[in-house]
């Protein structure tokens, strides 16, 4: 799940539009809510980077943009479109001056003068005051100045998040022919594993991020990731059975062992944040 950070002056947050919100959003404003529909950030305007155009023709194959402005960062997703031709969004591998360059080749051609606009909003929010609880859920409503529905997602207030550093080093170490296949994609098959991570705690009432020792999860991130590499790919399935026999041990081990989630983050270990096999979620149901 994602999350906010809480005591926090400046929060950050930031939204990547929903590939269906069509072109020439010009603002968006973003409300907090409690689960139990408290206001704690009223419909408050955003950032949105300026659209910007092309300077330079591009045609398909093509692996940058020349654009009049540059206000986005490495990571960003731009919409290109140009009259008569098909929009098409890519993501900034790097930038150099006025020079885009892409995490892809190019789809459709695009004429001098074609629109490019970010297709992501930010925003701060203080979460300093006691109304800011930590461990809550809290609801963001993001809403355009179009006619589009808005857009919902649940976060938690933690002072901390789920996080396991050099698990790309490490994979990479263990398993580096399946690395290989994967690389371009590491990024997508990481957070997806984590969600699946998150989601499997959360089935038993507990919160990834407020897991004390988060080093336990990863070999089980590691195998999450690993399934995910192995399902995709067709030269290795003699790999993937014995794999996922392998992964729900791994699960079994975590979740049978005593883990302390520190729900309200005081670093005083309570019995009811030590999670047991009482509370184990069916995810055999998964394999």
């Amino acid at each position: 799940m994602k999350h906010l950070l809480h005591n926090h002056a400046t929060a950050p947050l930031r939204l990547d539009f929903p590939p269906s919100w069509p072109v020439g959003i010009t603002s968006v404003t973003l409300g907090i809510y409690s689960e139990q529909g408290d206001v704690l950030r009223a419909p408050a305007a955003t950032t949105l980077p300026a659209a910007t155009t092309t300077t330079v023709a591009r045609v398909a194959g093509d692996e940058t943009l020349t654009l009049a402005a540059v206000t986005v960062t490495a990571g960003s997703i731009l919409r290109v479109s140009g009259q008569g031709a098909r929009a098409e969004d890519v993501t900034v591998d790097s930038i150099t001056g006025l020079v885009v360059t892409l995490s892809r080749p190019l789809r459709y051609d695009h004429p001098t003068a074609s629109v490019v606009e970010a297709r992501h909003v930010t925003a701060t929010q203080a979460t300093t005051a006691a109304a800011w609880v930590v461990g809550d859920r809290l609801q963001l409503v993001w809403q355009p100045n179009t006619t589009t529905p808005a857009h919902t997602e649940i976060v938690e207030l933690r002072s901390r998040a789920f996080a396991l550093a050099g698990l790309r080093s490490t994979y990479q170490a263990l398993y580096p022919d399946e690395y290989r296949l994967i690389e371009d994609r590491w990024d997508t098959i990481e957070s997806q594993s984590a969600l699946r991570v998150s989601m499997t705690i959360a089935a038993g009432g507990r919160s990834v991020n407020a897991l004390k020792d988060q080093r336990a999860l990863e070999p089980v991130m590691l195998g999450e990731i690993r399934k995910a590499a192995l399902t995709g790919a067709s030269q290795w399935q003699d790999r993937a059975e014995p794999h996922a026999k392998d992964l729900a041990q791994l699960w079994e081990r975590f979740l049978s062992a005593p883990n302390w989630y520190d729900q309200n983050e005081d670093d005083t270990k309570a019995s009811s944040e030590v999670a047991d096999q009482v509370w184990r979620p069916g995810y055999r149901r998964n394999w």
